[in-house]
């Protein structure tokens, strides 16, 4: 579907969404009546098989899956076993070993596979449930059994077929009819939630119809409030990790709606296709994402992105991105890989070499290459704390130089050690007891803390000058007024100063009481030494040096990464804390600027 006719459909949903159902009809009229119809259909399956040999890529991909699937037939049955409050490995497990033995079974006929899945999902079906309190696994789980269902249904005897649609329908789909809060929340829990149970649902319809349609019409209803969080540019607010995350189950949903019923019923906008652009240029050289609020810098090339990029016509954002990932394995391999990537080569209009997105965490990003690894890469971002997975992050950056990460981001926890602490990490409000996590605080990320204060957690920081990199030049600025504590006007200038391959940052902070403390924060994972006013950072052989310039008087110090007393967290080895620290004047103005410049 291309952007027009996005674009068009969501003005349709728009102005027609509230009686959209009731005034079409039964949405479960154009139900396709054959099996597979979830995503593939039988042609489809066919003629991946036929597109591999004049396909190299895709016939790579198939391998990988029949190979991992191969791996993966004598490993144990899955146990319902909890981490801490959560279900979602086993879940996730399932999703892929179902997946896999699945699609390995409709490429090679290999029986074992379909069998090695019936057990499975029979497994699964006989849990006592699929953990609904944190649905997530629910959603998960729902995905996993509903598509191995569906793309073995010839294949299952009746029997395994009625005991694993009747686990669906219980465990799963029947659940829709409960109140749960996710059905009406707009970040990534709407997204694998609705996916999820869609997927259910419509592997089942025409035996459990009323569930079926009950599923359609609240996905249908509900899951634009997640659809708008991408508003107006494609920005995820939970940062690249979890767009992943929350854009595949928005994909499947979607998916899902086509090859079943045959239409998407306005799940698609124009504000998630330009999420690709989002993507695309928030991976940098190094092959690692600008990996804001609680993801991981390693995402891979994302299975989504593919399904985004058909859409858009961009194919360069998954190629861009892919070929920018190609170094790092990925984790798992997708069995949804080959059904939405693109045969197309990379055509249309080179990627631009900076992009700026608005929303509710507005960024900016900055490259002088996007085939050379050892570019110059510089990713900036504005926003508020108090978003889902959000951090106390506004005016920070991520730096790569050479072929390394200098100025880095540290991402989220693993929740559950926390948690299994008493320790409540989802506490968002002002002194709320997440931001004693030491690396969500504003502490750790490479911004700006006065007087040793949280900043404003619900204080937007506004993207407001954006110059595009042209002629070796590009600038952004952010406005850091309304998050910073104690001061009366703050902003962050950033140059990308591509012709002398640096990039330099200038903070102005005015009505600043005389004597408060103002700290510049960098993180890094690089040696440093301090001379003055002048610091040097190593890494893999490289040099960063980095100035500062102010007539403010301060110094440099650099920590070993270690939350202090009254922080939650554990050292980071080889992760150092580098600030500047220095003393409002009298005047209450302050201006600092420091340079990046690549020493190797």
């Amino acid at each position: 579907m291309s952007v027009a006719r996005c674009s068009m459909v969501a003005l349709v949903v728009a102005l027609l969404l509230a009686p959209r159902t009731q005034a079409q009809g039964d949405p479960l009229a154009t139900l396709r009546p054959e099996h597979p119809r979830l995503l593939i259909t039988a042609d489809d399956f066919e003629q991946l098989s036929e597109r591999r040999a004049s396909d190299p890529e895709l016939d790579a991909m198939l391998s990988q899956i029949v190979e991992a699937a191969d791996s993966s037939l004598d490993a144990p049955l899955l146990e319902r076993k909890m981490t801490g409050r959560r279900l979602l490995s086993i879940s996730r497990q399932a999703r892929d070993r179902i997946t896999q033995w699945a699609m390995a079974y409709r490429l090679t006929g290999d029986e074992r596979f379909a069998k090695r899945a019936e057990e499975e999902m029979l497994n699964v079906c006989e849990f006592s449930d699929w953990n609904p309190s944190h649905f997530l696994d629910v959603g998960e789980m729902a995905a996993a059994v509903g598509l191995g269902y569906d793309w073995l249904y010839d294949q299952l005897p009746a029997d395994s077929r009625q005991r694993i649609r009747e686990g669906l329908r219980d465990k799963a789909v029947a659940l829709i009819e409960n109140d749960y809060w996710w059905q009406r929340t707009t970040n990534n829990w709407n997204s694998v939630c609705y996916g999820g149970m869609a997927i259910g649902a419509l592997a089942i319809a025409e035996d459990e119809p009323e569930l079926a349609r009950r599923v359609v019409e609240m996905a249908v209803a509900n899951n634009p409030r997640a659809l708008r969080e991408y508003e107006p540019d494609g920005v995820y607010p939970e940062g690249p990790g979890y767009w992943n995350y929350g854009t595949t189950y928005q994909v499947l949903l979607i998916d899902t709606l086509r090859t079943a019923l045959g239409d998407d019923l306005g799940l698609c906008t124009p504000a998630l296709e330009s999420s690709g652009a989002f993507v695309a240029h928030a991976t940098g050289p190094t092959g690692k994402t600008f990996n804001f609020s609680d993801g991981g810098d390693r995402v891979g090339a994302p299975t989504a992105l593919f399904w985004i990029a058909n859409e858009a016509n961009t194919p360069a954002w998954a190629k861009a991105t892919a070929r920018l990932t190609s170094s790092r394995k990925r984790k798992r391999s997708s069995a949804f890989d080959p059904l939405w990537r693109s045969p197309s080569p990379e055509s249309g209009e080179p990627l631009a070499l900076s992009w700026r997105g608005r929303g509710h965490q507005p960024v900016a990003m900055f490259r002088t290459s996007w085939t050379d690894p050892n570019a110059m890469f510089l990713a900036a971002k504005g926003g508020r704390a108090s978003t889902n997975h959000g951090h106390m992050d506004a005016g920070s950056f991520i730096f790569e130089a050479d072929g390394v990460r200098w100025a880095v981001d540290l991402g989220g926890v693993n929740y559950n050690t926390y948690e299994q602490k008493g320790i409540n990490i989802w506490d968002r409000k002002q002194g709320g007891e997440r931001w004693k996590m030491y690396r969500y605080g504003n502490w750790t990320h490479n911004t700006l803390t006065v007087n040793d204060k949280e900043h404003n957690v619900d204080g937007f920081a506004e993207l407001t000058n954006y110059a595009p990199l042209i002629e070796d030049r590009g600038e952004l600025e952010v406005d850091l007024s309304k998050v910073l504590p104690d001061v009366q006007q703050a902003s962050r200038q950033f140059v990308f100063d591509a012709a002398n391959r640096q990039v330099t940052i200038n903070d102005q902070l005015e009505g600043v009481k005389p004597g408060a403390e103002i700290r510049w924060t960098l993180v890094t994972r690089a040696k440093v030494d301090i001379d003055g006013n002048h610091v040097t950072l190593a890494q893999d052989g490289k040099q960063l040096a980095v100035t500062l310039d102010s007539k403010t008087s301060g110094s440099w110090t650099a920590t070993p990464y270690d939350p202090p007393e009254g922080f939650f967290g554990e050292p980071l080895k080889g992760v150092t804390v580098l600030t500047w620290n220095a003393e409002a004047p009298e005047s209450g103005a302050c201006e600092m600027t420091v340079t990046l410049k690549p020493a190797s």
